[in-house]
């Protein structure tokens, strides 16, 4: 059977197997008959153009910013260059936190809707933009948490999850999409997104600094014949794109802040995050240690062959 370009394009994930879960503590239906392979349709055009503008940073940088300066001060920039492709490739390669849609809708939602019984008896009720929303917590809890119904992967999404309608997926803590790496960042990607950032960005300061400071060594702009001279402009001209892409510090900065406070863009940009989980900090409430260890010590699965099995962690 031949698909056409459009199924091509859609992400697929076995939905057969209802009641799946994911690796990390949980086991796979005992009705599968195999284990399902999770494929997905993603975006290789940002991830490609950002790999390319890298390494035209890293070269330019190598024959006219870093020549004539210490070798230790060229082995740190090598490195911060590697570590940006590495950072950019497990970014766009990891599952960012996908939760597996189900093929059938919830039991008691398909009740509710088919007025079968009252949302009143089922728990529910329609939020402001009209999915169902139920309340999960132990009663008597000063705040019981909200998880929303995604009618889309006919999932209960848990706090702060949201649905992507770029990649078709709920995913855990979700963060945002991101074009540049075409893919989700969330719970599974986001510790690798702002290493990135930060090692990308930290590149582009050297490489500033490194810039004026051969300016400075060749005499410009108070010798007249460093005006005349290709390599000149080259300088002023990768001092410029550099002096840009260095203010990407400030946001890893801010996404350094958010892993610390444990919270996420959405929930930043939003008066509530999904779930209706509140947006402020809770350094103060579970240690900056444990809301770190949240997101940079959990499980780490292959995007593009998410297998239900040990051997797709690392």
């Amino acid at each position: 059977m031949s698909l056409n370009s459009a199924e091509l394009d859609t992400p697929i994930l076995e939905r057969g197997d209802v009641g799946l879960e994911r690796t990390d503590g949980a086991s796979a239906s005992d009705t599968a008959g195999e284990r399902p392979v999770r494929r997905w349709g993603e975006s290789i055009a940002g991830p490609a153009g950002l790999a390319f503008y890298i390494a035209m940073l890293t070269i330019c940088g190598f024959f006219f910013m870093l020549p004539g300066f210490d070798l230790s001060l060229q082995i740190v920039f090598g490195s911060l260059s590697g570590l940006s492709f590495l950072f950019l490739f497990l970014t766009h390669q990891i599952d960012p936190g996908v939760i597996p849609p189900s093929s059938v809708k919830d039991p008691t939602v398909a009740a509710v809707e088919e007025n079968r019984i009252s949302s009143m008896e089922a728990g529910m009720w329609r939020g402001p933009t009209g999915t169902w929303v139920r309340a999960q917590g132990v009663s008597g809890e000063e705040r019981m948490q909200q998880e929303r119904y995604c009618s889309s992967c006919n999932i209960w999404r848990p706090p702060r999850a949201s649905h992507c309608n770029t990649c078709g997926y709920c995913f855990e803590r979700f963060d945002h999409h991101c074009g540049a790496m075409g893919t989700c960042v969330a719970k599974g990607n986001h510790r690798f997104f702002v290493a990135f950032l930060f090692c990308s960005s930290s590149a582009c300061i050297l490489l500033l600094v490194t810039g004026c400071m051969q300016l400075h060594y060749n005499g410009f702009p108070t010798q007249k014949d460093e005006w005349g001279k290709a390599t000149t402009y080259i300088l002023c001209t990768m001092i410029l794109v550099v002096g840009y892409s260095s203010f990407i510090w400030f946001f890893a900065m801010s996404h350094c802040a958010m892993l610390l406070c444990d919270v996420t863009s959405k929930q930043l940009a939003c008066s509530q995050g999904s779930g209706g989980s509140s947006h402020q900090c809770t350094a103060h409430v579970r240690g900056i240690m444990t809301n770190l260890g949240s997101v940079c010590c959990g499980p780490v699965l292959w995007k593009h062959r998410t297998l239900l099995n040990d051997d797709d962690k690392i």
